[in-house]
């Protein structure tokens, strides 16, 4: 897979982006989420690239909620602003996601953020943010200044006992960057596939697992219709992620 090629693209993406950015105009799906302009162009623009260069791949991606078969071998999962609503009152922390997965496996990732210059990417062999390669992060004790990335409703969706410190900055991928790299020990979630499937192919490599909050593996292929995950996923090294999914005392569907 030519990850070269996935970085122009989102590096394309967000020349899209940016021209948005600062003057958008807010529109609300059904369920009351935003969706901006931005958001549709973006979404358009990787899917017409993706789909010429591989037209037998699958493509779920989130504004136009293209569903494909769990029987792709090969399937992209697009979120093309991941953060609308802070994007959308112009804070710069959104992100382009573009997730690669192979035989139901994220394996391949692209995290883009316009608006301050970082791009995240990598697969199994590697992962870098600009041209400098992350490394697995010596692990320290949890303690009460460790950060756990959280959604934003984590007051009226969760009960939890965490120790720590919760930080959100409203976009799944951008915390699943920040995990990446060792800023925050962990990042809790119940998203859809295009938001996670590019941040855990960029974690995974670098030693952090994310599993459902009861222990169990995500099955990424059951997620190929656009459905949110069934239960909320953990992201963590393994020495912390037991103690990290203990602090989540219950949580709201």
């Amino acid at each position: 897979m030519d990850l070269s090629f996935i970085k122009e693209l989102a590096l394309a993406a967000g020349q899209i982006g940016m021209k948005h950015f600062g003057r958008v105009r807010k529109k609300y799906k059904e369920d009351r989420s935003i969706v901006t302009d931005a958001d549709l162009e973006i979404e358009a623009f990787l899917v017409e690239r993706l789909s010429s260069r591989y037209p037998k791949h699958g493509i779920v991606a989130e504004e136009t909620l293209t569903s494909i078969s769990k029987k792709s071998s090969y399937a992209w999962a697009i979120d093309p602003v991941d953060g609308t609503q802070p994007f959308s009152s112009d804070f710069p922390l959104w992100s382009i996601s573009i997730g690669f997965l192979v035989e139901g496996i994220p394996t391949m990732g692209v995290i883009y953020q316009p608006a301050i210059g970082d791009m995240y990417y990598g697969d199994p062999h590697g992962v870098f943010l600009n041209n400098r390669q992350l490394m697995p992060i010596e692990e320290a004790p949890l303690d009460e200044y460790s950060y756990l990335m959280v959604p934003e409703s984590i007051h009226n969706s969760y009960v939890c006992s965490w120790k720590g410190d919760f930080l959100c900055v409203g976009s799944i991928a951008a915390h699943c960057c920040y995990v990446a790299r060792g800023c925050a020990v962990g990042m809790l979630s119940r998203p859809h596939i295009w938001d996670l499937a590019a941040g855990v192919a960029l974690m995974e490599p670098l030693g952090i697992h994310s599993r459902y909050l009861d222990g169990s593996d995500v099955k990424w292929t059951d997620l190929y219709d656009g459905r949110r995950l069934p239960q909320p996923v953990l992201a963590a090294r393994k020495s912390h992620w037991n103690e990290l999914a203990a602090s989540i005392l219950s949580w709201r569907k």
